[in-house]
């Protein structure tokens, strides 16, 4: 796993949480101190073997000797021989809190999935990149065993292209699905189909039109009996799709309609915001319109699974509209779109494209002839990173998400949708309702810093994830020179004798306030945090 810290930062135990992103700022070490030395490799080796077994009874334990873990430098983890059983502990107390049936029991739910599109090189070379770059699925995969068995192999999951399903594309073809496959239809597949393990689910379309929904519920349900084991996959528009494209006026009821019509324990929309930067004659910059878009289209499905109590899926963009010659997704414009959604409680990452698929040819991952690009390694940083976060944060459930700070720097609501639609962005006078977590404060007014409040599965525990967006687009360099790129956040508990852990991906410390009750912490831009505040469990090694 590719390690984002700096060695030296490790080392020091005095620094702040500036210097622990993976933007490098001056320390302010009056943010943080830490009170405990550094654990030895062997002291690790020896708590690692004698932790026990992986239960939720366990699961401070393990938790504390991941943190001490994660604060060494790369050089000691590397004499800690036996980190492996830890992240099988960390991963399988996660697992406990995932043991309600969900549909397709083949998909692992109990961690942040990350998948792909457009894979049409399948040979063995290829897949074992898309194991290295961190990626755990293929959607749109090919039925073919020879495939799946190197899928198997690299410990990569299939979403096959099977059953015929329906593509909306312009809005055209609005209302043909039925005719094209009616009921039945997939009897004949299914009793052709042989089964492999690297099948995970089953794609049945993708953007369809609000009016091919009622019957996309009944081929669902058949295919969900059809094949028990695998999820029943299906992908819709996002909120810039036109009326044509969706069927109908608004997007809320575009979403609407489909979950009165299609029974999945899941929504799965795809949203690509990245495009050409310009700034207009009011130093407005389009950043910031596709920042609100892509927020706007979250809060619209966030909303609704938590009302209906399923899973966010989302699929976002790694490929570019070539706008700056041939220039390549950054590091900043992955991070943005990844905290975004996980601020909003998203389970899933799709990233497109893999190759040649609705982008730029070569600022995919890999390039028209075949090799890998820039693209390629930054999504491989950026999945290690999720990886890193995945077993803490799938322990939780979103509840609800609000931008924080100055509630007049933070947009120009109702620019661009009308009167209502931003409203959530202000939460009554931008106090955010979480309960736990209290008068949250950001000091930069001009920092756009959005929170996703959460709480724990099972048992008691919240959680914060804060993403700073203030530059959707991370060319703050080019474009605004005056923006503050880190802001300092701070907040103070509901419950004081909580224990507070930050989780950076690959280091996890724990918090203290200071005098007052206030912890506080800096966030760079594009960057984000999840924080932790639990009962204090007493724990015996």
């Amino acid at each position: 796993m590719k390690r984002i810290l700096a060695s030296a930062l490790a080392l020091t135990m005095a620094f702040s949480a500036t210097a622990m992103t993976s933007c490098s700022s001056e320390p302010a070490p009056e943010l943080i101190s830490f009170n405990e030395k550094l654990a030895t490799a062997q002291e690790l080796i020896d708590r690692i073997n004698n932790m026990g077994e992986a239960t939720l009874e366990n699961e401070a334990l393990i938790e504390e000797i991941f943190i001490d873990y994660s604060r060494i430098d790369d050089s000691e983890k590397a004499k800690v021989t036996n980190y492996d059983k830890l992240d099988e502990a960390r991963n399988a107390v996660t697992k406990l809190y995932h043991t309600e049936e969900k549909d397709g029991p083949r998909f692992d739910r109990s961690k942040i999935q990350i998948g792909t599109y457009c894979l049409y090189n399948t040979s063995e070379e290829r897949i074992k990149w898309l194991n290295e770059a961190g990626i755990d699925f293929v959607a749109g995969a090919p039925y073919n065993h020879d495939v799946l068995d190197l899928f198997s192999k690299y410990e990569i999951g299939a979403f096959i292209s099977y059953l015929p399903g329906w593509y909306g594309g312009d809005g055209s073809n609005a209302g043909g699905f039925a005719s094209a496959v009616p009921s039945g239809a997939y009897d004949s597949y299914a009793a052709n189909f042989v089964d492999h393990p690297a099948i995970w689910a089953v794609d049945v379309g993708d953007e369809p039109n609000a009016a091919e929904f009622p019957h996309y519920g009944i081929m669902i349900e058949e295919a969900k009996a059809l094949f028990p084991n695998q999820l029943v996959y299906l992908n819709i528009y996002p909120l810039e799709a036109n009326e044509n494209q969706q069927g109908c006026t608004t997007y809320e009821e575009y979403i609407q309609i489909y979950v009165d019509n299609i029974d999945t324990d899941y929504l799965s929309f795809d949203f690509y915001d990245i495009r050409e930067l310009q700034v207009d004659n009011d130093k407005n910059n389009t950043s910031e319109l596709f920042m609100l878009r892509h927020v706007e289209n979250l809060r619209i499905v966030a909303e609704t699974c938590r009302e209906k109590g399923i899973d966010m899926y989302t699929v976002m963009q790694a490929g570019a509209y070539s706008y700056k010659d041939l220039d390549y997704i950054t590091v900043k414009q992955l991070n943005s779109q990844l905290y975004t959604a996980l601020a909003f409680g998203s389970q899933l990452i799709n990233w497109a494209c893999w190759e040649s698929g609705w982008f730029d040819p070569n600022t995919n991952m890999i390039d028209s002839a075949g090799n890998r690009t820039p693209a390629y390694y930054n999504v491989q940083q950026v999945n290690s990173n999720i990886k890193a976060l995945s077993p803490v944060y799938m322990r939780y459930y979103n509840t609800d998400t609000a931008f924080v700070g100055n509630p007049d720097a933070i947009v120009k609501p109702n620019v661009y949708y009308g009167d209502d639609s931003l409203n959530f962005l202000k939460k009554d006078g931008n106090v955010f309702e979480q309960d736990m977590f209290q008068n949250i404060k950001v000091k930069s007014d001009s920092s756009k810093i959005l929170a996703g409040s959460f709480t724990k599965i099972k048992g008691e525990g919240d959680a914060i994830l804060f993403s700073n967006i203030t530059e959707f687009f991370g060319e703050d360099e080019l474009y605004h020179s005056e923006i503050v790129t880190a802001t300092e956040i701070s907040f103070t508990l509901k419950d004081a004798d909580r224990k507070v852990v930050i989780y950076y991906p690959e280091l996890a410390y724990v918090m203290e306030p200071d005098e007052n009750g206030v912890y506080r912490f800096s966030l760079e831009n594009t960057d984000g945090v999840f924080i932790t505040a639990e009962p204090v469990a007493e724990t015996a090694e």
